[in-house]
């Protein structure tokens, strides 16, 4: 994903942020609306190329930004930004439309005789991110704790990149979200969370983050 594009992502979930802050405070103080801002780690084992072997085998830092709609207080709906960070792996460094990759590596002189040059792998680093749509179930537990759910889609992207070779190219998919975690509400509208989701691309992530409610 070319940084334009990046940048636009991060533009669209500011303005989401912006249009929930302030029409807030034109409603009443029980609005549905909240917004979650959570910091974590995140985990990729993923298999990105059909035509050549391309693996990404990491842990790395990320952050994401949710905003929700609270139908009752069993029940929201929410969509969120998740930036999974860079992660590192192995793999053959050749698109997969890429018919010219033997010539490509031969220029490296990384073709050892009598092995395909397709076998030869290098360093890849993946950037991974995607917005996410998705209903998230609680359970109160007594007045302040709650247990949460999730479950919905996430759109991502992963940005494959060897810089060795001047390669990259970007990968994207639609897989199941699923998530579980705890809730603590402060008496001011603020909440703590703690929170991990799986997602079918065998990424998930670990996060903490505060949410707030207006």
């Amino acid at each position: 994903m070319s940084p334009p594009n990046r940048q636009f992502r991060f533009r669209t979930v500011l303005l989401m942020i912006f249009l929930v802050l302030g029409g807030g405070r034109l409603w009443a103080e029980e609005s549905p609306w909240y917004v979650a801002v959570r910091l974590g780690k995140s985990s990729a084992d993923a298999q990105l190329g059909a035509r050549f072997p391309q693996r990404i085998d990491d842990q790395a830092g990320g952050a994401a930004v949710d905003v929700g709609y609270e139908v009752n207080g069993y029940l929201a709906v929410e969509a969120g930004y998740q930036d999974m960070g860079s992660h590192a792996g192995f793999g053959s460094p050749c698109r997969q439309t890429d018919d010219a990759c033997p010539e490509l590596l031969a220029t490296f002189d990384l073709c050892a005789e009598g092995f395909a040059c397709t076998e030869v792998l290098a360093a890849l680093e993946a950037e991974i991110s995607g917005f996410s749509l998705a209903l998230v179930p609680s359970l109160p537990l007594g007045d302040r704790f709650s247990v949460r759910g999730k479950l919905g889609l996430f759109a991502w992207d992963a940005d494959l990149a060897a810089a060795r070779f001047g390669f990259s190219e970007t990968f994207s998919g639609e897989e199941v979200l699923a998530g579980v975690g705890v809730e603590y509400s402060f008496p001011t509208g603020l909440g703590l969370l703690i929170q991990h989701e799986e997602m079918n691309l065998d990424v998930g992530a670990t996060s903490l983050g505060l949410s707030w409610r207006f």
